[in-house]
């Protein structure tokens, strides 16, 4: 909307605080949202139990290594595709492609307002089949549709804009919306907000390089059409070999809840 009202010199300026200024009642929002929602019942009964770990990030390293290194892996493609689609794409469509500013924010809009639809239906699906094959499937469909999407990308037409920012963007969300139910059947309850928080935070971490990695390559490539597609392609992949590892794990120990601590596991003797 701002695009609309404000010419490109003003926005750069001053109007792109307004947004921020827009966002400050949501804050208050946020504020009595945490401050109004209770404990959830499992750390409840961990609590009442008294089962709360006192070094929980010790625990995870230590018993947990490498659903550590599944999770982050699973999370890599839902978080780094945002930074690809969403950062790297806008500056690589009106730089390298022709497309105008206008143009490219209209698409984002796009994408992003139908991922408000999708990402619902994702969660679901993933409550009825697995968290983790809900992230494969979305893993594998962005390895599919990667080098073809960014081929098409380069007849610089709007309606294949608008399709790739619609594509590129939901099929990781796929991925992105069932991350939580992976992250949660990996960990034990004792440690598990501290492992999802360590896990999300390091991808996220990882993923922030993404729009350099990919133009370092695009310089190097001189720009070659498929050189992001390299990018999306490696996130997906290592997302896919994830989910179908936790996936696996998770299969094997189907109940995480019941990987009860040494006392819990005397008691039931």
């Amino acid at each position: 909307m701002l695009t609309l009202v404000l010419p490109a010199e003003e926005l750069a300026a001053w109007g792109w605080r307004i947004p921020f200024l827009l966002a400050l009642p949501l804050l208050l929002v946020s504020l009595y949202l945490r401050w109004s929602i209770t404990e959830t019942p499992v750390f409840e009964g961990l609590v009442a139990e008294g089962r709360r770990d006192r070094t929980p990030v010790v625990s995870m390293l230590r018993q947990r290594p490498g659903a550590l290194v599944i999770a982050i892996g699973a999370a890599l493609l839902g978080i780094g595709s945002y930074s690809l689609m969403n950062t790297y794409t806008i500056n690589y469509g009106t730089a390298e492609l022709g497309f105008s500013y206008q143009d490219l924010l209209v698409a984002t809009t796009v994408g992003g307002l139908l991922q408000l639809i999708t990402i619902p239906l994702f969660g679901v699906w993933a409550t009825r089949i697995g968290s983790a094959r809900v992230v494969a499937a979305g893993a594998l469909g962005t390895l599919l549709i990667t080098f073809p999407m960014y081929y098409l990308l380069q007849f610089s037409s709007f309606p294949i804009l608008v399709a790739t920012m619609i594509v590129g963007g939901i099929l990781p969300t796929m991925s992105w919306a069932a991350l939580g139910g992976l992250m949660n059947d990996l960990f034990p309850d004792r440690f598990r907000y501290s492992a999802l928080s360590f896990s999300y935070a390091l991808a996220a971490t990882i993923s922030g390089f993404v729009p350099y990695l990919t133009l370092s390559l695009g310089q190097t490539t001189a720009f070659a059409w498929w050189h992001p597609g390299v990018v999306l392609a490696v996130m997906s992949a290592v997302t896919l070999v994830s989910a179908v590892t936790a996936n696996a794990v998770i299969r094997r120990r189907p109940d995480a809840e019941t990987e009860a601590t040494p006392e819990l596991v005397a008691s039931a003797r």
